[in-house]
Formats: C-alpha cells, sequence, structure tokens
C-alpha cells in the first residue's frame, strides 16, 4: 500500500492511497474531532480498513506532510 500526497495540489487537503491496480483518494479532516473520508475510489475492504486505521494513527505526520508540500496552500484550522 503506498500513501501519496502531490506536491503543490489542489484543496481540499487528501491524499492518495494505492494497492495494486486500485486507488483512493481520502480527504485529511480539518482537525481531530473530524475523522478521514474516501472522496472517491475503491480498495478491497481489508485494506481500506487498513488505510484508514493507519491514517487515523498518523494524523499528525500528513498534516506536517500536506503544509509542506504544498506550501501553504491550505490553512490548516
Amino acid at each position: 500500500m503506498r500513501f501519496i500526497i502531490h506536491p503543490r495540489d489542489h484543496n481540499p487537503p487528501h491524499l492518495h492511497v494505492r494497492y495494486q491496480s486500485d486507488e483512493l483518494v481520502i480527504k485529511i479532516p480539518k482537525n481531530e474531532d473530524e475523522s478521514f473520508e474516501i472522496v472517491c475510489g475503491t480498495l478491497r475492504p481489508k485494506q481500506m480498513k487498513a488505510a484508514l486505521s493507519w491514517c487515523e494513527k498518523h494524523q499528525d505526520y500528513i498534516w506536517a506532510y500536506w503544509d509542506r508540500l504544498v506550501q501553504g496552500v491550505y490553512a490548516n484550522g
């Protein structure tokens, strides 16, 4: 499973999850009270659950990475 955030990507903040030939786009929540949300795409149920779980556990890292790559395209908060 690969988690990808493209440099200087567009809003809303999101990441791509690729597994074999499948891809999922997940919206990054604005704060810890919100959940990661699937925008489009599909993975097998086991991989989808694993992807969302990884995102939840690494939310701070994902935000920092998004902010660094897009250089202020989206202000957290």
